[in-house]
C-alpha cells in the first residue's frame, strides 16, 4: 500500500513536470502548488529557480512568490538577475519582496545598487508617462529587504540615500528602515538632518520621529525645542506633521501647545491632534483641559471632552458632568460615553435621567446604560462601614444602587428595542452569577412597576449574617447579601468584554436598524392613535431574554422547558428556536423537530441550523432528516445535511451518498462538509474526484478538504491521471489545485499533531 508521504512525493514531481507544459495556466497553478506543499527538494528548487526566464510574466511574478515564501538561499542568484533585467516591474517588485523573505547577506549589494539606479526604470516595458511607476515599488522593497537583512553596510547607505536630494521620495521608507537597522544613531542623524534640511525634508524626519520612542536627554531637549517652533509654524504642514511626535514627547508645555491647537485654524492639524493627544502622558494635560472647556464651544467641547474620557482622570468626571445636560447632542453623547471611562459614580444621578429619557437620542442613552454598569461597581467598592456618629454612608450608596437597577429594570422595557436590549444585558453584567434568574424572570414577560423596579433584593453589605446561623424557623433567608449578587465585572468593565454583553454588540447595528424600520413604518401607516401607542409601548423584554439566554453555557431544565412552551408564539418563536441552536441544549431537541413540519420555511430553515448545532441527535431525528434531504426546495435539502456531520451508520451514508450527486452545487459542497470516516461510503473518493471536474471547478478545494479529512490519498493517483492526460487539458487547473489541497491540509495537520 503506498503511504501518503509517498503520494505526496509523486505529487510533487507531477506538479515539477508540469512546469514544462504550454499551458501557462497550469504552469502558475503548479507553481502556488508546490508552494503550498513546501517543496524544498534540490530538484524542485532548481526547476522553479529556472522559471524565473518563463516568457511569461504571470509565471515569473509566481515563480518568484513562491521562491520568496519558500525561503531558500539557492535562489538568491536567480531573482537578483530578475530585479536587474526583468522588463516587467511586477515581477522585480516580488523578486525584490523575495529576497527581504530570504533576509542573506549575498543580496546586500545588489540591492544597494537597485535603490541607486532608482529600480531600473528603463526596463519598463509600459513605457507610461507616470512619475512614479512600478521602479518606485522596487525601490520600496528593496529598501525592506535591507531591513530584514541588516548590516553595518546597509545602515550607511541608507543614511548616503537620506543625504541626496534625488531620492527625496524615499525618504520616508528609509527613516523607518534606518531605525531598525541602527536605532542607537538614528536619532542623532535625524536631529541634523532636520536642521539642515529642506521643508520638505523637516516634514519627512517630524513624521518619522512620531515612530521614535527612545532619546537621550540631551536628544529630549533638542527635540522639545524644535517641536515646540514646529507646532507653532505658520506652515500647517509642518504643524501636522509635528503633532505624532509632540504628544509622545510628554513634556507640560508642549502638552499644552497641543491642547490649545484644537482650536487650529487648519482642520487636518485639528484631527491630527484629536488622535495623538490622549497619547500626552503630562499630568498637567487634565488639569489644562479642564481650564480650555470653560470657554469652549462645539466642536470643540466636543474633541476636548472625548480626550478626558480617553486619559481617564478621575478628577474629571465632576468637571464634565454638568454636559450631560447641554444643548448640543453631539457634546451630551461625548460627555456619557467620556464618564463610562472616568472612575467615578459622581454623575449618576445624571446617567440614571438620561437614561429614563425617552426624548434622548438612543445613542446617547446606551452610552448612559454602559456607564452606569461601570459606576454601580464603583459604587459597590465605596461602601464602607461608617464609625460611630458618622452619616450612614453605607445606606445612602446602597440607595443608589438601588435606582440603577431599578432604571435598567424600566429600560428593559422600553419602547426602543436598542436600548431595551442594552438594559437587559447590563442587569446580567451586574449579576453574571444570577443571569438565569433575571432573564427567566423576563422571559415570562413580567414587567417590574416603576414604583418598585428594583425586582432583584439588595441589602446592607454593612450587615453579613453568617451563613452558618440559621433563623429560629429553620427557613432559609430570602435575602442575599451584596457582595454575593455583585461579582466583579471582567476586567474594561464594558459590555464588550462579557459573553452576554458580546452577543448585544454584535446584534446592535439590527436592532438599531430594525428600531427604525418600526418607527418608519408607524408614520407612513394610517393607523388608530391607540393601536399606536399600544405598539410603541409594547415590551420586547421576553424577545431580548430569549436571545441572551443563547449565550449563556447552559439553562435549567425549568427554563428551557419555559422556552419550549413559549415557542408556540409566532412573535417568540424563531427567537427561540437560535436560542436552543446556540446553547446546543438536546432537551430542545424534539420542539426543533416538530418545528420541521411547520408550514413557515423561515422557521424550517432555522430549525434545520439549530439541529446542526446539536451534539447528538435522537434516533428519530434520522427519519425526519432524511424526510427533508429529498425535500423538492435545494436550501431545505442543504440544511437537512448539517446534522449529519454528527451521525454515523448506514442510513446516514445512503444520504450523503445521495447528496453527493445532487444537482445543486450547494447541495454537494454542504454533504463535502459533512463527511466523515461514520457517514461515507465506497464510492465516495471517486464521486468527490467527479465533484471537482463539475460545476466549474468550484467544489474542487472542498472535496479535496473531504478527501484528505477521510484519509482517502489515493485519490492522488486519479487526479495525476487526468493531469497526464492531454486530451483533458480544461481540467489540469482544477486537479492541480485539489492535489495541493489534498496534502496541504494534511500537512498542516501533522505540524498541529
Amino acid at each position: 500500500m503506498v503511504t501518503m508521504i509517498e503520494q505526496r512525493s509523486r505529487a510533487v514531481t507531477v506538479l515539477r513536470e508540469v512546469l514544462d507544459r504550454d499551458n501557462s495556466l497550469s504552469r502558475c497553478n503548479a507553481l502556488r502548488a508546490l508552494q503550498k506543499l513546501d517543496a524544498v527538494d534540490a530538484k524542485t528548487q532548481n526547476k522553479l529557480a529556472s522559471m524565473l526566464m518563463d516568457p511569461d510574466p504571470d509565471v515569473r511574478v509566481d515563480t518568484a512568490v513562491a521562491l520568496g515564501s519558500l525561503g531558500r538561499e539557492e535562489s538568491i542568484a536567480a531573482l537578483l538577475k530578475n530585479i536587474e533585467g526583468d522588463p516587467e516591474g511586477e515581477v522585480r517588485i516580488q523578486a525584490a519582496a523575495a529576497l527581504g523573505h530570504i533576509g542573506k547577506i549575498d543580496a546586500l549589494e545588489p540591492l544597494i545598487r537597485c535603490i541607486k539606479s532608482e529600480g531600473y526604470p528603463e526596463l519598463d516595458e509600459s513605457g507610461d508617462d507616470m512619475e512614479f511607476g512600478a521602479s518606485w515599488e522596487v525601490q520600496r522593497q528593496a529598501l525592506q529587504a535591507l531591513a530584514k537583512i541588516g548590516s553595518p553596510d546597509a545602515t550607511e547607505a541608507v543614511r548616503q540615500i537620506l543625504q541626496d536630494e534625488n531620492y527625496d521620495y524615499l525618504w520616508e521608507d528609509c527613516y523607518r528602515v534606518l531605525m531598525k537597522l541602527d536605532p542607537d544613531g538614528s536619532n542623532r542623524f535625524l536631529l541634523d538632518q532636520y536642521q539642515q534640511g529642506s521643508v520638505d525634508t523637516k516634514r519627512n524626519v517630524l513624521r518619522a520621529f512620531g515612530q521614535v520612542s527612545r532619546y537621550s536627554q540631551a536628544e529630549h531637549e533638542q527635540l522639545r525645542r524644535i517641536l515646540a517652533a514646529a507646532l507653532t509654524a505658520q506652515d500647517s504642514r509642518l504643524r501636522r506633521d509635528a503633532v505624532g511626535a509632540a504628544a509622545k514627547l510628554h513634556d507640560s508645555g508642549i502638552a499644552r501647545t497641543l491642547a490649545v491647537m484644537l482650536k487650529d485654524s487648519d482642520a487636518e492639524v485639528r484631527q491630527e491632534v484629536l488622535e495623538h493627544l490622549a497619547e500626552n502622558e503630562s499630568e498637567e494635560l487634565p488639569e489644562i483641559l479642564h481650564e480650555l472647556i470653560e470657554d469652549a464651544v462645539p466642536p470643540h467641547l466636543t474633541r476636548l471632552v472625548r480626550l478626558l474620557g480617553l486619559r481617564g482622570n478621575a478628577s474629571s468626571g465632576d468637571r464634565i458632568r454638568g454636559l450631560l445636560q447641554h444643548e448640543d447632542e453631539a457634546v451630551c453623547y461625548a460627555t456619557a460615553e467620556a464618564l463610562a471611562n472616568l472612575v467615578s459614580a459622581a454623575a449618576t444621578d445624571e446617567m440614571l435621567q438620561l437614561v429614563s429619557d425617552s426624548n434622548a437620542q438612543d445613542l446617547i442613552r446606551l452610552q448612559a446604560i454602559r456607564t452606569l454598569v461601570v459606576t454601580f461597581h464603583i459604587i459597590e467598592e465605596q461602601v464602607e462601614v461608617p464609625d460611630a456618629g458618622e452619616e450612614d454612608v453605607g445606606e445612602v450608596q446602597l440607595t443608589q444602587a438601588e435606582e440603577v437597577i431599578a432604571a435598567l429594570e424600566q429600560a428593559a422595557h422600553d419602547s426602543s428595542e436598542s436600548v431595551g436590549l442594552r438594559a437587559l444585558s447590563a442587569l446580567i453584567e451586574i449579576y453574571p452569577d444570577r443571569a438565569e434568574q433575571i432573564l427567566a424572570v423576563h422571559l415570562e414577560g413580567h414587567q417590574v412597576p416603576q414604583e418598585n423596579a428594583a425586582a432583584i433584593p439588595i441589602v446592607d453589605i454593612t450587615e453579613r449574617e453568617d451563613p452558618s446561623e440559621a433563623d429560629d424557623s429553620g427557613e432559609q433567608a430570602d435575602t442575599i447579601t451584596l457582595e454575593e449578587l455583585l461579582p466583579s465585572l471582567p476586567e474594561g468593565g464594558g459590555a464588550e468584554n462579557s459573553t452576554l454583553g458580546s452577543i448585544y454588540h454584535a446584534v446592535d447595528l439590527e436592532e438599531q436598524e430594525a428600531t427604525q424600520t418600526v418607527e418608519d413604518a408607524v408614520e407612513e401607516e394610517s393607523v388608530d392613535e391607540s393601536e399606536v401607542a399600544a405598539q410603541s409601548t409594547a415590551s420586547k423584554a421576553p424577545v431580548f431574554a430569549i436571545r441572551l439566554l443563547g449565550g449563556l453555557s447552559s439553562v435549567s431544565e425549568e427554563t428551557m422547558a419555559a422556552l419550549v412552551k413559549l415557542g408556540a408564539e409566532p412573535e417568540l418563536r424563531q427567537e427561540i428556536i437560535r436560542t436552543i441552536g446556540r446553547l446546543g441544549d438536546t432537551r430542545g431537541l424534539s420542539f426543533l423537530l416538530d418545528t420541521l413540519d411547520s408550514d413557515d420555511s423561515d422557521d424550517r430553515f432555522l430549525a434545520l441550523d439549530a439541529l446542526g448545532e446539536m451534539p447528538q441527535l435522537a434516533d428519530g431525528a434520522t427519519d425526519i432528516l432524511e424526510r427533508l434531504s429529498r425535500d423538492e426546495d435545494p436550501t431545505v435539502r442543504e440544511k437537512a445535511l448539517q446534522p449529519f456531520a454528527s451521525i454515523e451508520g448506514g442510513r446516514a451514508a445512503e444520504v450523503v451518498a445521495r447528496a453527493l450527486t445532487d444537482e445543486d452545487v450547494h447541495v454537494c459542497k454542504a454533504a463535502s462538509s459533512v463527511l466523515n470516516t461514520g457517514n461515507c461510503s465506497e464510492t465516495t473518493d471517486e464521486r468527490l474526484v467527479q465533484l471537482m471536474l463539475i460545476h466549474g471547478g468550484e467544489l474542487r478545494s472542498d472535496s479535496a478538504r473531504a478527501l484528505s479529512r477521510l484519509g482517502y490519498y489515493g485519490a492522488a493517483e486519479r487526479l495525476t491521471e487526468i493531469i497526464n492526460d492531454e486530451s483533458r487539458e480544461e481540467y489540469h487547473w482544477i486537479c492541480i489545485d485539489a492535489l495541493a489541497e489534498l496534502f496541504a491540509v494534511q500537512s498542516t495537520n501533522e505540524a498541529v499533531a
